[in-house]
């Protein structure tokens, strides 16, 4: 029961840190660095991307089209596909994820 107990904290505080003090482009951000490294395509539709950042579609679907309009990515239906991973992880490498 400890053990399950001590390997839950961390998580639990790292969502809580996440959404405290984060904002939603550097959680989707690290989230992309975390669950994607090294892919340029990332199979995910915006309603899972927000299941996963606890948020809602429309504010996921908001901030891709900011990271679109800056060159970073091209949105294509059920998928986003990486233009530019190295600016993504260069921009958000001080992230702890």
């Amino acid at each position: 029961m400890f053990s399950l107990l001590s390997q839950r904290i961390p998580k639990l505080i790292s969502l809580i840190d996440a959404h405290a003090f984060r904002n939603l482009d550097a959680r989707l951000a690290a989230w992309r660095l975390k669950h994607s490294p090294g892919q340029h395509r990332i199979g995910l539709t915006h309603q899972n991307l927000a299941e996963e950042l606890a948020s809602s579609r429309e504010v996921i679907s908001r901030l891709l089209k900011e990271f679109e309009c800056e060159g970073l990515i091209k949105l294509g239906r059920g998928g986003i596909n990486m233009l530019d991973p190295e600016r993504i992880s260069h921009q958000f490498s001080h992230l702890k994820i």
